[in-house]
């Protein structure tokens, strides 16, 4: 055997808004999880924070796939998948991982490394097209992406993919390896001998050691001489960095095409690429080539983005009291570094906290309680006619049921409400609690249970369930008792959801509800009450934003 191949590609798509709300509002075929080990595998911690959603295929999903799997020749249930003569006489297994950046998927299909012989045609190699298990397997799921459904069609052609590839010599080199690699990246055979040396020294700042890594528009080349065998560690190490980078310059450019708004951090590192990465020479000098590479500064030059009415939706954030107002506001500006601004209509005050992702958010401030001329049901319900929002969200602090489970600052978001208000006095003066469950309404819901899986933050659990609403300020213990025995499955209450859920419900607009515990309702409200308020209200103003982050479509 020559040499010792690894091999990879990156098929990178647009997916239908059709698709890509199926794939928000359904866990049939994947699960969501949060993307900062992609970040993490650029290297060098660069400077952005524009992570993929990774979707990790169900049982379902694999289902799906298994009459055409068994017909292409693939054995194995889930990935990675076995393929039985690969190349004559070698077998590998093909992995496939899935990332989502709002509306653009990076599929990455990763071969294990295979030893070749020297009659095999590395440049052929690289082409999906030459492979047609392989090729067929892509088109299927893209399908089902593109259709946003199970049993979908194939696509008809093969959606735009870049090659990476990694070689370790096994054998005494030719004199002219470096040459025959920079022809073999830019996948142009019989080069000038000019443009062979252009490749090399354009990548030439980034290169660390006797191996080589090779970076074109075309895509990823990585080489470890039979000479210097010490160093294919760290060149299997920069090889994944580079593949990320490839795969965000790729859906970044492919982005700007289709005039989405990109977050400011993104503008940052194309227009500053010398300072897009801390802590690694290497990778820093990497993302200039690539940004480079794909004409990323070109590109942001003419680049056109969609108007807010296209594609923003609009998110009306719902406090109360002073501390949560406040700790909204600043939870705000700390991510989108702008101050707000205060907004007019018709007389009502409104603040512009800024923009998350694809959401324009404002916030409106009720008085406590559902009832009165400036409660939550009159206030949300003006702030609804006022700015048309898409899903209205109140944030805040909230009483919690069971010390046993939760602790101050734990975070409570409403799954269903009781009102507590509303109940029948008994004859024994005992009194049951009356009236149905309302749900919170599936989108907003379907977030929060996403949000919830790559929340990260230190001592606030995130707990979705039932909420207790009504009018009384509650600090009592016995009472507290009484109505934790009577609604056992109660996570905490408050005094506000009940007017944020009849106006929502009346407009038929979005709603939920995000509160984090400040005390128990046990007569002790006063022990610690700035301390404890301040804590809930930030934690729940942070969830909110970072629920606004994973549903964003950017």
């Amino acid at each position: 055997m020559r040499y010792r191949v690894k091999l990879q590609w990156s098929v990178i798509t647009k997916l239908p808004t059709a698709s890509k709300n199926f794939l928000n509002d359904s866990s049939i075929l994947f699960n969501f999880k949060g993307g900062k080990s992609f970040l993490r595998s650029i290297g060098g911690k660069i400077r952005c924070s524009y992570e993929p959603v990774t979707l990790e295929p169900t049982d379902i999903f694999h289902d799906d796939l298994k009459k055409s799997k068994e017909e292409l020749g693939f054995s194995g249930k889930k990935f990675p998948y076995v393929i039985d003569n690969f190349l004559t006489d070698i077998s590998t297994r093909l992995n496939v991982n899935f990332h989502l950046f709002g509306n653009t998927l990076c599929a990455n299909y990763i071969l294990d490394e295979i030893d070749v012989d020297d009659d095999v045609d590395l440049g052929r190699l690289q082409l999906i097209e030459n492979h047609p298990q392989i090729k067929s397997l892509i088109l299927k799921i893209a399908g089902i992406f593109k259709e946003g459904k199970r049993h979908a069609h194939s696509v008809p052609s093969l959606p735009k993919y870049y090659p990476a590839i990694r070689i370790v010599s096994l054998k005494k080199d030719s004199e002219s390896w470096r040459s025959d690699m920079a022809t073999l990246v830019a996948r142009h055979p019989q080069m000038r001998t000019e443009v062979v040396s252009a490749v090399l020294n354009k990548n030439d700042p980034h290169q660390v050691d006797e191996s080589l890594i090779l970076v074109d528009k075309q895509g990823i080349l990585a080489y470890v001489p039979f000479t210097a065998p010490s160093t294919a560690p760290g060149n299997l190490q920069r090889f994944k960095n580079m593949t990320s980078m490839l795969e965000l310059a790729a859906v970044i450019k492919l982005q700007m095409s289709c005039g989405v708004n990109l977050p400011k951090d993104i503008i940052k590192i194309i227009t500053n690429p010398d300072q897009a990465i801390s802590s690694s020479v290497s990778s820093q000098k990497s993302w200039v080539l690539i940004n480079s590479e794909f004409k990323l500064q070109d590109e942001l030059n003419y680049f056109e983005p969609q108007k807010d009415s296209e594609i923003m939706r609009k998110i009306l954030i719902v406090t109360v009291t002073q501390v949560e107002s406040m700790s909204v506001k600043t939870a705000f500006q700390e991510e989108t570094t702008e101050k707000s601004k205060r907004k007019v209509v018709d007389g009502h005050v409104y603040q512009e906290l800024g923009t998350i992702g694809d959401s324009l958010c404002f916030l409106c401030i009720s008085e406590m309680g559902t009832s009165g001329l400036s409660g939550s049901l009159v206030t949300v319900q003006q702030g609804i006619k006022d700015l048309q929002p898409d899903v209205v969200i109140m944030v805040g602090i909230a009483f919690g049921i069971d010390k046993s489970k939760f602790t101050i600052g734990d975070i409570l978001v409403s799954q269903q409400l009781q009102l507590y208000d509303l109940q029948r006095v008994n004859n024994d003066d005992s009194f049951e609690l009356r009236g149905d469950k309302p749900h919170a309404s599936a989108r907003p819901l379907n977030w929060a249970r996403h949000a919830k899986l790559d929340w990260h933050a230190d001592n606030a659990k995130v707990e979705i369930g039932l909420i207790l609403s009504g009018d009384k300020l509650i600090d009592n213990h016995d009472y507290h008792e009484t109505l934790s025995k009577l609604i056992p499955g109660a996570i905490g209450g408050e005094m506000e959801a009940a007017g944020l859920y009849v106006a929502c419900q009346s407009a038929q607009v979005d709603w939920i509800m995000i509160k984090a515990i400040c005390d128990w309702a046990d007569g002790h409200k006063a022990k610690k009450k700035e301390a404890n308020q301040k804590k809930a209200a930030t934690n729940a103003a942070q969830f909110a934003i970072h629920l606004l982050k994973v549903s964003s479509d950017v």
